[in-house]
């Protein structure tokens, strides 16, 4: 339970942003930026 509040806590930290849309591209196989912002 600890490890899911802290992942939502580092995703909402917006200086995490670059990673976090990084890591969602990668593991979702996006390569449309408008649909990886829109995700996050």
């Amino acid at each position: 339970m600890m490890a899911l509040i802290e992942g939502m806590a580092f995703t909402g930290q917006p200086r995490n942003k670059p990673v976090v849309l990084e890591t969602l591209a990668k593991q979702f196989r996006m390569t449309d930026t408008i649909a990886v912002e829109g995700a996050y």
